[in-house]
């Protein structure tokens, strides 16, 4: 390993970081200010993450004496800086019971690479009649839980 020359911060896992960037005006790259000369220097490490966005559109397209037929299309990008990991999306219509659903549908699993999208429809079926909400769910394994969820309506 080469010896590095002037100042520098070796962390907890003995990595050495030399570069300095300072944020105040009159000062050049890697030059730093008589009153930072003795201060003690924070390391942030930068972990690659999926960060999952998600929106979506939904419509009847079909109905009859006991059922209304919603098409909904998900989208989903992952903006972040690291693979999305079994992802999975979830079109529900809830009932007005706690915990119960009108119709839940489970998409394929994908894993969604960083800056990519992936657009899904799904088709359900609903009683007609009666009051439910749209709720989008998309979930994987290495991401928080995303999670969209429409007003209630009348079908």
């Amino acid at each position: 390993m080469k010896k590095l020359l002037g100042v520098h911060y070796t962390d907890d896992y003995d990595n050495d970081y030399c570069y300095l960037e300072t944020t105040g005006e009159g000062w050049q790259i890697g030059q730093l200010p008589d009153e930072y000369l003795d201060a003690k220097a924070t390391l942030r490490y930068l972990v690659a993450k999926p960060i999952i966005t998600l929106d979506w559109a939904s419509e009847s397209v079909d109905a009859d004496m006991f059922n209304v037929v919603y098409e909904t299309t998900v989208n989903v990008k992952n903006e972040g800086s690291a693979t999305a990991e079994n992802l999975r999306a979830w079109v529900l219509f809830d009932t007005t019971e706690d915990g119960m659903v009108y119709s839940q549908i489970e998409g394929n699993s994908y894993d969604l690479k960083a800056g990519s999208e992936l657009k899904s429809v799904f088709t359900s079926s609903v009683p007609r009649g009666v009051y439910t909400r749209l709720r989008i769910v998309v979930i994987g394994d290495n991401f928080l839980i995303q999670e969209k969820v429409s007003k209630w309506f009348k079908t």
